[in-house]
């Protein structure tokens, strides 16, 4: 009596949808509070990777009937110029450039006062169009909502790389309730969830994903395979698989289905989502030594066979498309941003009353900015940079005395190409330079701006003119005091 009791409670839960509804609800509510919209609201600074971390390895496949869905990868982007916790520092306080918004999480403990902040992107996706069992044609569009968190590395490893977990959460804009009833068996399928698998080195393996779904003829891309539960209790001596119709079939009987699912053509399973333990070693060690009080839910190690309706296809084809315009996303704004970081804090070390920039920096400075010679300033100026070597040598004595509290000098290992910097007082963006080359026996006047693209703030141009104008000032006292000489 009470397995056949329990066995009628399954099957209520089965045919009211309610992992379903719990799974579209979560995901719901989640955007809901990322977007600031909804009737249910959430603590501020509640931490959202924890929840969804453990969200994921609870429902590594989405139940059958949700019209919600959701993703999580790691990508990591080497052979970067600064430390990954600068450059995420720099992304965090300069989010509006990438389009993206800060949310802070506070930690797990009410007494610590160590937030983690996470960047999120909002947008939504284009009509997508579906038929049912009875070519029913059905139109829907989604909410996508982008998170994008640091994982933390060993200190030689954030040197040049830095290593991003993201998230992708798709949701329904018009349904609110999961799906009523699955398709007929023909087109769906039986694609079995893999648990996690390490490689010889250590590292979870990739495995191309050919998709042979009745909705797709192309080619989908690697993913990660994961581990996973499925919607009921799973035994791992006994894996149980949902039918169409919500029955349960034990994996014995699934064998002699005319589904031929051991069959070389039998399609492999979509991707599903990765959980946060489902990466290599050092990402475990790294984050779970972060929080060391954390409590989350336990790694399962579980292959089974999930059903995938023509709708979850047409889902799992639609993050996936949606992970890789993410993944470019992030990885220009990582790109982007290194260059950007680089940049501001070259200029920082350079404004520094007792700077200790080196020659090589100064000249990645210099590469990173415009440079622009007086002539292309003013045509008028071209004498000035026509002169002997002896006269930008005395030039160069003038412009120390005139600017000493403004005036920095770099010079090459070899001493045979001096530069020297005319800084603003109160202008960051830009300053004049002469250089002397004994390598050329040339000199040559030039300015230097930040490049547009690279700062935050409008270049004040009446501090541009009043440094030029000062500038050349200096210039033309040295050229006319030459003259007088003669």
């Amino acid at each position: 009596f009470v397995l056949s009791f329990v066995d009628v409670c399954d099957k209520i839960q089965i045919n009211m949808h309610l992992h379903s509804f719990t799974y579209d609800f979560h995901l719901r509510c989640i955007h809901s509070y990322i977007a600031g919209t909804g009737l249910w609201s959430l603590q501020q600074g509640y931490h959202l990777t924890h929840f969804i971390d453990d969200f994921i390895k609870y429902y590594s496949k989405a139940p059958n009937y949700a019209r919600n869905l959701i993703y999580s990868d790691v990508i990591t982007i080497r052979n970067i110029a600064i430390p990954a916790r600068t450059l995420y520092s720099y992304l965090l306080s300069h989010e509006k450039e990438y389009n993206m918004r800060v949310f802070v999480m506070s930690g797990e403990l009410q007494e610590s006062h160590d937030n983690e902040y996470v960047l999120i992107k909002l947008q939504s996706t284009p009509l997508v169009s579906y038929c049912d069992a009875h070519d029913t044609r059905y139109t829907d569009d989604f909410d996508v909502a982008l998170i994008v968190s640091r994982v933390e590395q060993s200190p030689q490893m954030e040197k040049t790389e830095i290593t991003l977990k993201y998230y992708l959460m798709l949701t329904s804009k018009r349904e609110l309730y999961p799906k009523r009833e699955v398709e007929n068996n023909k087109l769906g399928k039986f694609r079995t969830v893999y648990s996690v698998g390490k490689s010889t080195t250590g590292s979870y393996t990739e495995s191309p994903m050919v998709d042979s779904s009745p909705v797709s003829g192309q080619i989908s891309r690697p993913f990660t395979r994961d581990n996973s539960r499925t919607e009921l209790c799973i035994d791992q001596q006994e894996r149980i698989v949902l039918d169409s119709n919500g029955m349960t079939i034990k994996d014995s009987d699934v064998k002699m289905t005319n589904y031929n699912i051991h069959n070389n053509l039998a399609p492999t399973p979509p991707p599903v989502p990765n959980s946060p333990l489902a990466q290599n070693s050092s990402v475990n060690s790294s984050s779970s030594s972060s929080s060391p009080h954390l409590v989350q839910i336990r790694q399962e190690s579980v292959n089974y066979l999930g059903y995938y309706s023509s709708h979850e296809q047409l889902m799992q084809q639609m993050i996936m498309s949606q992970a890789h315009a993410a993944r470019q996303h992030i990885t220009n704004m990582v790109e982007r941003g290194a260059l950007q970081c680089r940049t501001h804090l070259l200029w920082d070390k350079l404004l520094e009353n007792k700077s200790s920039m080196t020659y090589t920096e100064f000249s990645e400075l210099c590469s990173l900015a415009h440079v622009e010679s007086l002539p292309n300033l003013d045509p008028r100026l071209g004498p000035l940079v026509n002169q002997p070597i002896s006269w930008y040598q005395a030039l160069s004595k003038v412009l120390q005395n005139k600017y000493q509290e403004h005036h920095k000098q770099f010079i090459t290992s070899d001493g045979n190409v001096t530069h020297h910097l005319i800084l603003h007082p109160t202008l960051l963006q830009a300053f004049m330079m002469l250089t002397i080359d004994l390598h050329t026996s040339r000199g040559d006047l030039c300015a230097v701006y930040r490049k547009s693209t690279e700062i935050n703030i409008p270049m004040n141009m009446e501090e541009v003119y009043a440094l030029v104008e000062g500038f050349v000032n200096a210039c033309c006292f040295h050229l006319w005091m030459g003259l007088c000489s003669q």
